[in-house]
C-alpha cells in the first residue's frame, strides 16, 4: 500500500509539473512581454515564436471572487497567419473546476480581441447548461 501511496504521489507530481511546463512559453523561443488591460484586470501577455500565452498578473476583484489569482492562465494558443491567433480560453467559478473553450482573433495594433462560443454554467451549479457569445478584448498597457 505504502509504494502505491508514493507512486500516486510521484504521478501528481509529475502531472502538476507537466500542466505547468505546458502552460508557460518555450524558453528556446524569441519571446516579448507585455502587460494588457481586459476587463480591469492586469494581463500579462507572452507572444513568442511557438505561441501566446495570456496570464492574470492582478485579477479584478470580480474575478478573485471567482478563485482567480495571479499566474492562473486564461488563454494559450498558436499563430494562424501573421496576426491571427488560435487558442483555448477559460471560464471560471468559484466551487467549480475551469471550464475551456476554443476561441480565435487577431493582434490589431495595441490591442488583441478573441472569439469564440463562451460556456455557462447554469445557476449555482457547475454544469455548462448552454454557450454564450464572447469577445475577450485585450489593451496594451502603457509602460
Amino acid at each position: 500500500m505504502g509504494a502505491l501511496m508514493a507512486f500516486g504521489s510521484a504521478l501528481a507530481a509529475a502531472t502538476a509539473l507537466l500542466v505547468g511546463v505546458l502552460a508557460q512559453p518555450a524558453s528556446a523561443s524569441n519571446c516579448a512581454l507585455d502587460f494588457y488591460n481586459h476587463n480591469g484586470s492586469r494581463m500579462e501577455v507572452t507572444m513568442c515564436d511557438n505561441g501566446v500565452w495570456i496570464h492574470y498578473d492582478n485579477p479584478r476583484q470580480g474575478m478573485r471572487n471567482q478563485g482567480v489569482q495571479s499566474g492562473d492562465l486564461l488563454v494559450d494558443g498558436s499563430w494562424a497567419g501573421q496576426n491571427g491567433i488560435n487558442a483555448t480560453a477559460r471560464v471560471f467559478k468559484r466551487g467549480c473546476g475551469v471550464a475551456t473553450y476554443p476561441v480565435s482573433g487577431s493582434v490589431q495594433g495595441n490591442r488583441i480581441v478573441l472569439y469564440g462560443q463562451a460556456p455557462v454554467r447554469g445557476g449555482n451549479g457547475c454544469s455548462i447548461t448552454r454557450y454564450r457569445d464572447d469577445q475577450l478584448v485585450f489593451d496594451l498597457m502603457p509602460n
